[in-house]
């Protein structure tokens, strides 16, 4: 990996760290752990991303420790830029499977986006956009409220969409602008609406808001089988930065 390329995903990787913060971190020898009750893998892994010196199998040992303590099993979010550089093939060896393949895109959103007649932003977070989320995503109670500690731990400005059909929420969205950064998460549409353009809608909406607050770009994160978001992403000219991916040992 280039260095240009090391520190495009050095930059998108933090930025994804605040705008999803986790209840409870910690830096160990160049790693952040992060753990917000279980909810979201990303939210709840070590990060490896930074410099190790310790010998790593008493490293990788501590950190199922910390996780074990928690009642959590142990994950590790990889990119191709983890240090030490074979921590995954070490993950691996120690059992470790491989889940949730994520593709992380960009887009120049300069001159880019128009608002919705259907969608509403607000930069306050609300129980009803809270709901309305839980709603939509099967959220439990439980980590609905976890969800609302961690988006309220968000140092920076936020745009809470909603997609309305007369008084009804159909869709929701979350974008985050941090500094010239834009990143798009959890665009959802009701199933009984889907195809209809709503998420191309939600799309256009979060880039004129970004561009509003100051962002000339935007990034998100999607899954490897996401084929209908990938049709969508790709026709708005969204491009492939990077993976990243889950190493996950069970609890023993």
């Amino acid at each position: 990996m280039v260095v240009g390329q090391q520190d495009l995903v050095r930059t998108i990787e933090t930025l994804s760290y605040k705008a999803l913060p986790a209840l409870e971190r910690r830096y160990y020898d160049g790693w952040l752990l992060r753990y917000a009750n279980g909810y979201t893998r990303r939210a709840n892994s070590v990060n490896p991303i930074y410099g190790s010196h310790e010998d790593i199998d008493l490293k990788i040992s501590h950190c199922e420790v910390l996780y074990k303590h928690k009642g959590r099993p142990t994950i590790f979010k990889m990119t191709n830029n983890v240090h030490p550089a074979d921590l995954d093939k070490t993950l691996a060896d120690k059992g470790y499977h491989r889940e949730a393949e994520t593709g992380v895109y960009t887009l120049s959103i300069i001159g880019q986006g128009k608002m919705a007649e259907s969608v509403q932003i607000n930069s306050r977070l609300t129980d009803a956009w809270v709901d309305d989320f839980a709603r939509l995503n099967n959220v439990s109670d439980e980590n609905a409220l976890t969800l609302t500690r961690m988006l309220k731990l968000i140092p920076t400005t936020c745009g809470f969409l909603q997609v309305l059909d007369g008084d009804s929420v159909i869709g929701v969205a979350l974008g985050v602008v941090d500094e010239t950064w834009v990143g798009v998460f959890d665009v959802v549409v009701d199933n009984s609406y889907r195809g209809q353009g709503y998420g191309r809608a939600i799309m256009q909406s979060l880039f004129a808001w970004g561009v509003a607050q100051g962002a000339d770009t935007a990034y998100l994160q999607m899954q490897a089988d996401n084929t209908v978001a990938d049709k969508l992403y790709q026709s708005l000219g969204f491009q492939h930065q990077y993976n990243y991916w889950y190493r996950v040992k069970s609890l023993g």
